[in-house]
């Protein structure tokens, strides 16, 4: 897969071909195929599940790759793309939910989510994560409707949280609940403004 090696020339001839590849939801079998160098890694292996659907921006975000994922959002991918939800209600994780755990070393980057912020990342998107673990038994893995800042929270491994983009998606929150304020704020006074007559 064009992805994994990181074959930009690849990938876009592929999209010339079909455009919807920017777009479209792959699943493990897909993104590992038989056959491959890269061995399907163990389920346990991901931040987020890979399984039922996710696109090639969320593919670049779990491989920690800024390159591809700067790529890929000029080639018009959705900054804002869910993965596909399972049968269980499970899914609808954005890009931005995978860069605020990872595998990458050192743990603590800021990269990703600074560009999947500056692209217009949604912070407040909810999503409900089922994380494999090795007992199917325990819960310790889900996560129902959580934003992105309560899942690194909450993560099951703690040690591999991106504590700066945890930092970064904060901030981000911020800013979005001082311009919700001041927006509820104007709304207030231009209703306590004396109405004209239109004419």
């Amino acid at each position: 897969m064009a992805v994994h090696r990181r074959d930009t020339r690849c990938l876009e001839g592929h999209l010339k071909q079909d455009v919807q590849l920017i777009s479209r939801a792959f699943n493990e079998t897909e993104i590992f195929p038989d056959g491959f160098e890269n061995k399907r890694p163990s389920p346990y292996a991901y931040v987020t599940p890979m399984t039922d659907g996710v696109t090639l921006l969320h593919m670049a975000v779990e491989f920690c790759d800024l390159e591809m994922a700067a790529w890929l959002l000029q080639y018009g991918a959705d900054i804002n793309a869910e993965s596909a939800v399972d049968v269980h209600g499970y899914g609808g994780w954005t890009p931005l939910f995978r860069a605020m755990a990872t595998l990458h070393v050192p743990r603590s980057f800021p990269d990703l989510a600074s560009l999947l912020l500056d692209r217009g990342a949604d912070v407040t998107v909810r999503a409900s994560i089922r994380k494999p673990v090795a007992d199917d038994n325990d819960e310790r893995g889900i996560r129902e409707n959580v934003t992105p800042i309560e899942y690194a929270q909450s993560f099951v491994e703690a040690d591999l949280v991106n504590q700066e983009a945890l930092k970064l998606v904060r901030e981000a929150v911020s800013c979005v609940r001082s311009t919700r304020r001041r927006l509820v704020e104007s709304v207030i006074t231009m209703a306590d403004l004396p109405s004209s007559p239109c004419r």
